[in-house]
């Protein structure tokens, strides 16, 4: 498997309240991963938070179109993180997949 092949098997197989991602793989875009994580229908309720150094606008409206909750720039507050988390998590509750 690749890292970003892994990545899924891990999230399908432990199916966690949240996933962070960070863009730049090394074998994989994270976002081409959060995009496999949100067309999953074992996945699709599962918010995916995409992390990575301040990017463009286009690199955010990406994230945002393959289904990231949030984009998160790096360097970041641990406490921002936590807040987006629990929040994309409390969201998600309410969320029906097709």
């Amino acid at each position: 498997h690749t890292q970003g092949q892994f990545g899924l098997v891990s999230v399908r197989r432990q199916l966690p309240d949240c996933v962070l991602l960070e863009v730049d793989l090394m074998d994989m875009c994270g976002i081409e991963l959060c995009r496999a994580i949100v067309d999953d229908a074992s996945t699709c309720g599962i918010p995916v938070i995409v992390m990575s150094r301040p990017g463009t606008q286009a690199t955010v409206q990406r994230a945002r179109h393959a289904g990231a909750h949030f984009f998160l720039a790096k360097p970041f507050d641990p406490k921002v993180m936590l807040h987006l988390v629990n929040d994309a998590i409390a969201e998600s509750r309410s969320w029906i997949c097709d």
